[in-house]
């Protein structure tokens, strides 16, 4: 609730919440243009805001609503919603937020150099400015908490902007928020008395609960990386002879006897596999599945392994797109063969690895 105080009588008048709707106030026309010329709307504390771009257009032919930077020359993306900011539009402004990620001072300053130029009028500059040394003066006595322009745009910010903020919007925020992006919400709510409008903000997201919990959940997963870490660099004390073991019979067997004829020894041994090297060439073996052996062939496509096997004139192995462990939609996935037993004659899988290695036949 709001009040204005009536100092006369010494009264409070309650002010009556209204909408954008009823007020016949537009989105760009009129909110656009509050914020771009007040950013302070937006700011917490001692925070400094300075508009640098409005409708900036990229590549993709979008637009973000106001472009800015803070005292410590980090790079802000304003989007605004004249009623209530619905989902998705959290990530039309990561979107937006991330085509400054490798920006330049050089290409900032140029930004914010056609910015001044555009309203040149408005910021009482003469057109015969040079406006990009002027964008490099103003914006280097702006970012007066970093050194620059080495620190300028080590990161970038979030501020979404509405009348009110949907639930799974809120959600979303809230989430990025723990996991380390800069984003807020700030409402800016409209009062009227009279025929006066009120304009309130009020920073929706993050909250003080949201903020005190940030670093305990860093705490938190920085330890399961840590452990994850440690587990994968644990030296295995296993041996290969625990590889043949795990098998299923006579699996092991075959294993073995595909080590020997290779004449290379085993290394890279893990409580997964292990790997047969002969000079630049490599196949990655997998036992962790008792019932089949995985034969894995790093930096090699798909394609080049079906051709081999055609030319080999073996047809009872398949080719396996990406190897099991691997996720999907990998760019460069790793294409592997399972063999099970009875599933193929194993001396098909002799023959490959040889000559995939090109060890002698």
């Amino acid at each position: 609730m709001v009040y204005r105080l009536d100092k006369d009588g010494n009264r409070l008048m309650k002010l009556e919440e209204t909408t954008y709707l009823d007020e016949k106030v537009l989105e760009v026309v009129h909110i656009e243009e509050w914020v771009r010329k007040n950013p302070g709307l937006l700011c917490v504390r001692d925070e400094q805001i300075k508009i640098i771009s409005k409708q900036q257009i990229y590549e993709t032919g979008k637009r973000s609503d106001l472009v800015a930077i803070d005292d410590f020359g980090q790079i802000v993306i304003i989007e605004l919603k004249r009623d209530i900011a619905e989902p998705m539009s959290e990530f039309q402004a990561i979107r937006y937020a991330s085509s400054y990620l490798y920006s330049t001072y050089d290409e900032i300053c140029q930004i914010y150099a056609r910015y001044l130029e555009q309203n040149r009028g408005e910021f009482g500059i003469d057109e015969d400015t040079d406006f990009l040394a002027e964008a490099r003066k103003e914006i280097e006595n702006f970012c007066t908490e970093v050194k620059m322009p080495d620190d300028f745009n080590k990161n970038q910010r979030i501020i979404l902007v509405a009348k009110e903020f949907s639930g799974d919007l809120l959600s979303a925020v809230s989430w990025l928020i723990v996991k380390g992006i800069d984003i807020r919400c700030v409402a800016l709510t409209p009062y009227k008395h009279n025929e006066e409008l009120f304009i309130v903000p009020r920073i929706i997201l993050p909250t003080p609960e949201i903020s005190e919990n940030i670093v305990p959940v860093r705490q938190a997963e920085d330890k399961v990386k840590e452990e994850r870490q440690r587990a994968t660099h644990r030296i295995w004390e296993g041996s290969i002879e625990d590889h043949y073991s795990r098998l299923r019979p006579p699996l092991g067997e075959y294993l073995r006897r595909l080590v020997s004829e290779l004449r290379t020894q085993p290394n890279g041994l893990s409580g997964s596999g292990f790997h047969l090297v002969n000079e630049d060439r490599k196949i990655m073996v997998s036992t962790w599945v008792k019932s089949k052996i995985e034969f894995r062939f790093p930096k090699a496509r798909r394609g080049d392994l079906e051709t081999l096997l055609q030319n080999l004139g073996i047809t009872s192995l398949e080719v396996k797109e990406k190897s099991d462990i691997e996720s999907y939609g990998l760019a460069n996935p790793t294409p592997s063969i399972d063999y099970k037993e009875e599933a193929a004659p194993f001396e098909d899988i002799i023959r490959l690895a040889k000559t995939w290695l090109k060890t002698p036949q």
